[in-house]
Parts: structure tokens; C-alpha cells; sequence
């Protein structure tokens, strides 16, 4: 929940700060809100946020499992209260509209990854296109996603007459899908170590119980030698590495090691393997 909360923070930051003073639309619910409150100036942009996101939370409850639908319900009021609560402390950057596009992405994006990451989103157009996608299998999440925030642009061209403001908010939805992407697969990567060994029983067992990672043992035939040797397969975090190496130098100096850039990595001790 304190990364949820985080993550909302980061959000509300970018889009109180930097997107809304220069009525940038970066696509879903925030763009829509956006250019509602630019003309219909009865509510704030955070209400208008969960008044437009209403109809899909409470569909998302026939559709989604309760823990996912409450978490995002949580995720989508409060960064919505923060929103209007930031737009009124924190003062507004519209001086460039260049940086404003650029930060608001930045911080949004940075934002959605975190609370994605915690299991959770800010509902709009990710949760309409989870929900197409649940009865369209053959249409992707992220083509729905494109589709609708392309809509919201074009829309937002025609009501402001200036097409400059929506290559801005061009811009920062590409720089909120750029770092959104670069901070989970950042959160999420790991290292995957091919260790082959005739000492596979003593590593096999330190692996294990210094590591506190599981490890896969698949039996090999050497392709030159044609002897008989060992394959083990472990993911762990980059941090991790060097304690890997450590061992196996300590157990076979003589193991061949790869280790390669794993981009994702779910199951038990990663991320929670996600439907």
C-alpha cells in the first residue's frame, strides 16, 4: 500500500504540475478530465478523474478478481484527490510547454510503473482496455490502449482549434509509455545463470541454501568430450550476482558459466505471475 501510495504521488505530481496548467491531454480518464475542466469548469480535474472512471470500476467488478478491483479502485481515488490537492499547494510549471510534456510524462510515468508494479492501476484506458480485452482476446491490451489515447488527441485537437497541443501531449504520452516500460522492466529484470558442472550435488546444495533461490538441474552430454556433466539453471536480481559467482567459483572453478539479461521474471520470489 506505501508503494501504491508512492507511485499515486508521483502521478498526481505530473499531472497537477506540469500536464494540466498547459492543458496537455495525455490520453484515458486524465485527458478527458482535462479538457472538461478546460471548458466545463464545474468540477476539478481529480473529480471529473473519478466520475468518468465510475461506470468502469463498478463494471470491472464482474470482470476483474475483488483484490485487483479494490486496489485500483484505492489507486484511482486517491491520486485523484491528490491531483486536485496538488493543484492547489504546488505551484504550476506551463512556461515551457517542451519540459512541461516531457516532466509530466516522466512523472506519470514513473508513477503508473510503480503502482503497477504493486499490483494495481489508475483505472481510464487501461482498465477499458483490459476489459475489451477479456471477452476480445485477439485484440491486445496495448492496441487498445493506443486506439482510445489516439481518439482523446485528436479530440482534444478539435476542441482547443491548436494542433500544436496535441503534439505535445503526443510527446508526453510517448515519454509516459517510454518510462513506464523502461521502470517495470527495471523493476522486474533479472539475471539467468547457465552453470555447467561435474560438481553438481555440493553446488547444487549451496546454491540453494546461500542463495535462497531455486535452482534447476538438468542433466548434459559434452558435445566435444561427450562426457556426462551438469546444467543448472538460476534467475536471481542483479544484485544478487556477484554472491552467484562467489559460490560458484568456491564450489567447481572449473564450471562454465553464461549469464544473460532476463527482461521479466515472474513466480515465487519475483513478481506474482498476472493473468
Amino acid at each position: 500500500m506505501l508503494g501504491i501510495v508512492f507511485g499515486c504521488a508521483l502521478y498526481a505530481i505530473g499531472v497537477a504540475v506540469f500536464i494540466e496548467p498547459s492543458n496537455i491531454t495525455p490520453g484515458g480518464a486524465t485527458g478527458l478530465a482535462v479538457i472538461l475542466n478546460r471548458f466545463f469548469d464545474a468540477f476539478p480535474v481529480g473529480l471529473y478523474i473519478i466520475l468518468l472512471n465510475l461506470p468502469l470500476l463498478v463494471l470491472s467488478f464482474f470482470v476483474f478478481d475483488l483484490k485487483f478491483v479494490l486496489k485500483t479502485t484505492f489507486t484511482t481515488v486517491f491520486s485523484s484527490i491528490l491531483i486536485d490537492v496538488f493543484a492547489k499547494v504546488l505551484p504550476p510549471f506551463s512556461s515551457d510547454m517542451i519540459l512541461s510534456a516531457l516532466a509530466g510524462g516522466v512523472c506519470c510515468g514513473a508513477g503508473l510503473a510503480v503502482i503497477m508494479f504493486f499490483g494495481a492501476t489508475t483505472g481510464g484506458t487501461e482498465m477499458l482496455a483490459k476489459i475489451i480485452h477479456k471477452n476480445r482476446r485477439y485484440i491486445s491490451v496495448g492496441t487498445l490502449m493506443i486506439a482510445v489515447d489516439a481518439a482523446i488527441v485528436l479530440l482534444s485537437a478539435i476542441i482547443y482549434n491548436n494542433f500544436e497541443i496535441s503534439l505535445y501531449s503526443v510527446l508526453c504520452i510517448i515519454t509516459m509509455s517510454l518510462f513506464l516500460d523502461k521502470m517495470i522492466y527495471g523493476l522486474d529484470r533479472g539475471k539467468m545463470f547457465f552453470i555447467i558442472t561435474e560438481k553438481n550435488q555440493k553446488m547444487l546444495e549451496v546454491l540453494v541454501n546461500e542463495s535462497g533461490r531455486g535452482v534447476t538441474e538438468i542433466k548434459a552430454l559434452g558435445g566435444y568430450t561427450k562426457a556426462e556433466k551438469h546444467l543448472l539453471i538460476c534467475v536471481v536480481r542483479p544484485p544478487e550476482v556477484s554472491k552467484i559467482l562467489s559460490i560458484v567459483k568456491t564450489c567447481d572453478e572449473n564450471a562454465f558459466i553464461t549469464v544473460t539479461e532476463v527482461g521479466e521474471v515472474m513466480g515465487r520470489g519475483f513478481k506474482r505471475i498476472e493473468e
